[in-house]
């Protein structure tokens, strides 16, 4: 279970932008996060009964976001924080039940889950993991509809074979999450439905 766990903590780490990142070319990292106070996301999945969620951003102070993610299994509490260049995963809480504010939460993670500028060939390393932007201007449908200007984030998993992509919709944010592990290994998470506050 645990390992599940992290694996949506993983591709769900795209809800964050509080501070305006400017890659080249005028689009920010929040452009593909769009974050505000009542946004909420909704995954159907496939591969495994963890890979269904919705997420719901429910506090925003200075540079912290706290996004909710319940799975079925557990809700979580996310904590993310926006720095000049990256976004990192900073505080991560199973069985949240409550939607207490965690914002000033000692930290307990350190993970880089995205990095400007959103560019194919940026590259970085968070922890054991190896994140490549590896597509721009990517035509995606899922359930929600069909979006034009994705890009996609492959991670790879030091020492294994496994891996991730991760497909982010301008004004929308995380759209498609594949995780794939030979064998045969494939789970999905599509976004359903979502809801932006304006």
């Amino acid at each position: 279970m645990r390992f599940w766990v992290v694996l949506l903590v993983i591709t769900g780490l795209l809800l964050t932008g509080c501070q305006r990142i400017m890659p080249p070319g005028g689009t920010t990292v929040e452009d593909y996060l769009p974050l505000k106070i009542g946004n909420h996301w909704s995954y159907e999945g496939e591969g495994t009964e963890y890979a269904s969620y919705d997420d719901w951003v429910l506090y925003r102070e200075g540079n912290r976001v706290q996004v909710k993610r319940d799975n079925g299994g557990t809700v979580l509490a996310l904590v993310y924080e926006v720095k000049r260049d990256r976004i990192n995963l900073v505080y991560v809480e199973e069985e949240a039940y409550d939607d207490q504010n965690r914002l000033k939460k000692t930290e307990n993670e350190s993970q880089t889950i995205l990095m400007a500028p959103l560019k194919m060939g940026t590259k970085w390393i968070a922890g054991d993991r190896k994140y490549e932007v590896v597509e721009e201007g990517v035509q995606l449908t899922t359930p929600a509809g069909t979006f034009k200007d994705v890009v996609k984030v492959r991670s790879t998993f030091g020492g294994s074979p496994s891996e991730v992509d991760q497909y982010y919709g301008k004004g929308v944010g995380l759209v498609f999450t594949e995780f794939r592990s030979p064998p045969d290994t494939r789970i999905t998470s599509s976004l359903k439905t979502y809801e932006r506050k304006k």
